[in-house]
């Protein structure tokens, strides 16, 4: 009897479990989904994908050697199908349309919306006291039983990293509540201890807001939906182990603003543009130090596209982790015409989360957009809402430098200075944090007075910057 019913569900496993996968690098795939057996070190080792990578990566997974024929013994030995070499193929998750050339991209809007994640600079972490200088330390130093998420510590909040996103918020004219309170994001990745993200969902810290940019067509005014706190995750790396994967949580816990656009950027010129201008405002004011190669001003793009301006806005993709503002650039412009191609061709955009490969120029998979609902929020039981005093709000608003549109307009009706120059001088001063010798004039200048200093003003602000590069 124990026999039989052993017999039964060994057949049950062999033909549910074990029907048909695909071989792809060192990973099995199942027919269709997305769930992944791993028989050996993980996904493919030399493209990384998890899934089937898309056609115009394919030659770079062919697995040759011992390695692939020993995954071929394995096929046949377990009745699976083989993929030919270099031949990984496309997937539910890809498509085998090509990017759009020419005529084709002019029949499209391109609509995007950009998430910034901006660290703040402050001495200590968001909710613990580990200090965030951690660049070049060993990995898992700089933590915690809080920023590791030990069961029964708890988190205490960090004031200075509140005052800097009031600060931030002011300076974007935005609405500030008096209430605001603290959410738990409930997702697993390997370099987030705690198993969720402390941040904020239904009451953020500040709540609309406007940012103006310069583009070639004009001045054009950039809505902000939203802009909040959260605490950062760890780190993944990838390169310094064949294989596998070591986790960093220095990082773990370090205070994060992000600030959400509505969807009113068209085309990767004005992204460009935004992302530049609040660069140089939260360098100006003094929340962040703007290093982009360290993370400390990284970038997230929802792209998607339209036929006409009055049309309703198309599925997006979500390109993550944009470190580099060029990088950014061509990111949004190939989004936006593979997507494009793909609607060409008849296809249908599915909505998900991509990553860029700047050696490519090409974005790639990475998994399915999650939506709010995904991430279950609901408020931290350890952390009360906290109370924004009005006198305290006014007392940091008072402490904001003069931000660079109104030192801009100053430059204009004070000394006469040409919109050009005065643009170049404001934003370019405060992103290089020079102290310009305009500044310095009176407001009864005389107008060639003050192009004079200008000059010279521009020219030690152009060797600064080449001086940098």
């Amino acid at each position: 009897m124990f026999l039989g019913w052993t017999a039964i569900g060994l057949a049950w496993y062999w033909a549910v479990r074990l029907r048909k996968p695909v071989v792809h690098g060192s990973i099995y795939r199942w027919d269709g989904q997305v769930t992944t057996f791993v028989p050996f070190e993980g996904p493919c080792y030399r493209c990384m994908y998890p899934t089937q990578p898309p056609p115009e990566l394919a030659p770079a997974c062919a697995v040759a050697g011992p390695r692939r024929r020993h995954l071929e013994r394995l096929a046949r030995r377990r009745d699976v199908r083989t993929l030919p070499r270099g031949q990984c193929g496309g997937g539910p998750m890809t498509s085998a349309a090509q990017p759009a050339t020419g005529p084709a991209i002019e029949r499209y809007e391109a609509v995007i919306g950009i998430e910034i994640h901006t660290r703040l600079r402050t001495a200590s972490k968001m909710f613990c006291r580990c200090s965030t200088e951690y660049d070049g330390a060993p990995p898992n130093t700089h933590v915690c039983p809080v920023c590791l998420g030990l069961p029964g510590a708890l988190p205490v909040i960090n004031r200075r990293a509140v005052e800097l996103v009031l600060a931030t918020g002011m300076a974007i004219e935005a609405t500030t509540p008096e209430i605001t309170r603290w959410d738990r994001k409930n997702y697993f990745y390997p370099d987030l201890p705690k198993g969720y993200q402390i941040s904020q969902y239904e009451l953020p810290i500040v709540q609309g807001g406007s940012l103006p940019i310069h583009t070639e067509d004009g001045t054009k005014t950039i809505r902000i939906t939203r802009a909040h706190l959260e605490e950062d995750a760890g780190k993944s790396l990838h390169e310094d182990f064949r294989g596998m994967s070591g986790i960093d949580l220095n990082r773990a816990g370090t205070p994060l603003l992000e600030i959400v656009t509505e969807p009113d950027l068209r085309g990767a010129g004005e992204a460009v543009a935004y992302a530049r201008a609040l660069h140089a405002l939260v360098t100006w004011i003094g929340i962040c130090d703007g290093n982009m190669q360290e993370g400390s001003f990284r970038c997230d793009a929802n792209v998607s596209v339209r036929r006409a301006p009055d049309q309703p806005l198309g599925t997006r993709c979500e390109i993550k982790n944009l470190n580099s503002i060029r990088f950014g650039a061509q990111a949004i412009e190939y989004e936006a015409r593979r997507q494009i191609g793909v609607l060409e061709e008849g296809g249908a955009i599915v909505q998900q989360t991509r990553l860029f490969d700047s050696g490519r120029g090409v974005t790639r998979p990475m998994r399915s957009k999650e939506e709010a609902h995904d991430y279950r929020y609901f408020p931290d039981p350890d952390l009360v809402p906290l109370v924004l005093d009005p006198a305290w709000v006014e007392a940091i608003s008072a402490g904001l430098p003069e931000l660079p549109d109104a030192k801009k307009a100053r430059f204009i009706s004070d000394y006469g200075l040409s919109d050009t120059d005065a643009q170049v001088l404001a934003r370019n001063s405060a992103r290089n944090q020079i102290q310009l010798g305009v500044s310095g004039l009176g407001a009864g200048a005389k107008p060639e007075e003050a192009r004079e200093v200008a000059l010279a003003d521009r020219e030690r602000l152009e060797e600064t910057i080449a001086g940098a590069h």
